[in-house]
């Protein structure tokens, strides 16, 4: 903005009524005030201009200006961001310990119904070993035919174990 320009909006905001002279210069009066119209004032350049523009400015119009410490602000902002980092590591912290320990339920769990089938296998092998030649083929062939079965869960279990050591060893 020109200084005319600055000196035309200060004025209107003032109050005042504005018009352009014939020879180029800026002539008004305020809007309430009666009689002949005088030259607009500097403000750009009449610090008592100005202050008598602030004076009649309305209050919604001033401004508040305050002093603030850049050191103390940065001081500030960096501890929100260290509490915040902070909050944020123990959110996951407690989820992966949640997660961590579900999963480890789950292998125990898993590893305690196999060996309880593993148990109540052994208990029928051992009644299995009374039984007559014929009973027992027929035995051997029923058994071939839960073979894939039980490789699948013993794979699932090295996987789960897998798993649980590099939980461990923090990979």
């Amino acid at each position: 903005m020109t200084k005319e320009q600055i000196n035309i909006a200060i004025a209107e905001a003032c109050g005042w009524l504005i018009v352009k002279a014939c020879d180029g210069s800026l002539i008004g009066k305020l809007k309430n005030e009666q009689g002949p119209m005088d030259e607009i004032p500097d403000y750009c350049n009449d610090l008592n201009a100005m202050h008598e523009a602030e004076n009649r400015l309305p209050s919604d119009k001033k401004e508040d200006y305050y002093i603030v410490s850049l050191k103390e602000l940065v001081n500030q902002i960096n501890q929100s961001i260290d509490n915040n980092v902070e909050a944020i590591n123990q959110g996951i912290s407690k989820y992966l310990d949640e997660d961590f320990q579900q999963r480890i339920n789950n292998f125990f769990e898993s590893l305690d119904n196999y060996l309880g089938s593993y148990r109540d296998s052994l208990r029928q092998a051992q009644k299995d070993q009374k039984l007559t030649l014929e009973q027992k083929e027929k035995l051997v062939h029923e058994l071939s035919v839960i073979v894939p079965d039980a490789t699948t869960t013993i794979k699932k279990a090295d996987s789960y174990l897998e798993r649980t050591q590099k939980f461990m060893e923090g990979k």
